[in-house]
């Protein structure tokens, strides 16, 4: 109980200036509730201390012990509520993370990409907790746009020398990496300025290019 104490003080000690006074009623409450239970763990040592041998007073104790870590857990739920990360259901400890719509930006163009996810507690041993951690990108627009996405960085060409041109682009999942399928056409170009010929195609050629793209997780706590 002490190191829940000590790490939900820690977690609101690093909320902004902005964060502490949209959740002040909020953590009020969660302040209160940690100074209970503080109080109601100190009466519990002192009934088990050996000159307190009454039954009924440390079974009190035990009883107000009990109510004041609920209390003190349903706050710290609902600060999670009010930072939008709320409980899957009512009766286990499961999270669900609120999409949050991320712009990404290539060359000179930029897309949306929601991402939310899902956070669960999958094993306990002692104060020790492990969660699994389940992020959901919804690439659908990437899809739609990446052809258009690539076409500033791939298109090249010199009058004279190497031309590339991409003709389409597509991106699809491939655990655990991502796939971008590019459709490239190829043409080398000639220039013999000593015979004043202007550029020459000399050959032509479509080809495919994969590309594997391994995502990377950033974590930030705001």
């Amino acid at each position: 109980m002490e190191l829940a104490r000590t790490d939900s003080q820690k977690f609101v000690a690093g909320f902004s200036a902005a964060q502490k006074s949209g959740l002040q009623d909020t953590l009020k409450k969660l302040g209160k509730a940690d100074s209970d239970l503080e109080v109601q763990v100190k009466k519990r040592n002192e009934s088990l201390q050996p000159e307190n041998t009454a039954g009924a007073a440390l079974e009190s104790r035990g009883d107000s012990l009990t109510k004041s870590l609920a209390d003190f857990s349903d706050q710290q739920l609902a600060l999670g509520r009010e930072m939008g990360v709320p409980l899957a259901q009512g009766t286990d400890v499961t999270f669900n993370l609120l999409e949050v719509k991320s712009t990404v930006s290539v060359g000179d163009q930029t897309i949306v990409l929601p991402v939310s996810g899902e956070l669960s507690q999958i094993a306990t041993q002692g104060a020790q907790r492990t969660f699994k951690l389940q992020i959901v990108a919804d690439m659908s627009e990437l899809q739609r746009n990446t052809t258009d996405l690539l076409l500033s960085q791939l298109n090249q060409g010199r009058a004279c020398g190497e031309r590339l041109a991409l003709r389409e682009a597509n991106i699809a999942p491939a655990t655990p990496a991502t796939v971008v399928t590019l459709r490239l056409h190829y043409e080398p170009w000639s220039c013999i300025q000593a015979l004043g010929q202007g550029a020459q195609e000399l050959a032509e050629g479509e080809g495919l290019a994969q590309v594997k793209l391994t995502p990377q997780l950033t974590t930030r706590i705001r």
